[in-house]
């Protein structure tokens, strides 16, 4: 394993968007989750710097929320966009990270995308992370308390090793 490093969400999120194709933004944000979530608990270290709020419809990357806003929102589906001169993602990234960070994205965004929005959403319902974030919250109320780096590593290595905890 060579050295680990970190990436600006919105350049993961943008690759992410890239090689998954049409997706709802609730769908991107659910596979940014994943990927930081079993980055953390294979390496020990985020992909991404940026929190994951416990929002109302699963978690959320307030940075890439903004970046993408204006595009869509919950469950309409949009096609990721690279402006004319601009690198795209897929051209940037591999170059930033180390191969292994480069084969758990692709395993994780390509297993996760076979999945809906809704079935994500579902999905990071179920998970101690996101629920632990809410206590306190009712189920239809606005939340932005962050989902901690620490409690996804350790649910999701569990995860892995076939731990199961809910």
């Amino acid at each position: 394993m060579g050295f680990i490093k970190s990436v600006d969400a919105k350049i993961l999120s943008e690759y992410i968007f890239e090689r998954g194709g049409k997706m709802s933004h609730l769908k991107l944000q659910k596979l940014l989750y994943y990927v930081q979530a079993f980055h953390l608990a294979y390496f020990d270290q985020p992909i991404i710097d940026d929190d994951f709020q416990a929002w109302l419809h699963g978690p959320v990357c307030r940075p890439v929320f903004d970046r993408f806003r204006d595009q869509s929102l919950l469950y309409t589906e949009f096609i990721f966009f690279s402006p004319p001169g601009e690198k795209r993602p897929s051209e940037v990234l591999p170059a930033m990270i180390d191969e292994e960070q480069l084969d758990l994205i692709h395993q994780v965004a390509d297993g996760y995308a076979k999945l809906s929005a809704a079935d994500l959403e579902k999905l990071t319902h179920g998970d101690a992370p996101w629920i632990d974030a809410r206590k306190g919250f009712a189920d239809e109320e606005r939340c932005s308390s962050v989902i901690s780096k620490e409690s996804m590593r350790v649910f999701y290595k569990k995860f892995i090793y076939g731990i199961r905890e809910r």
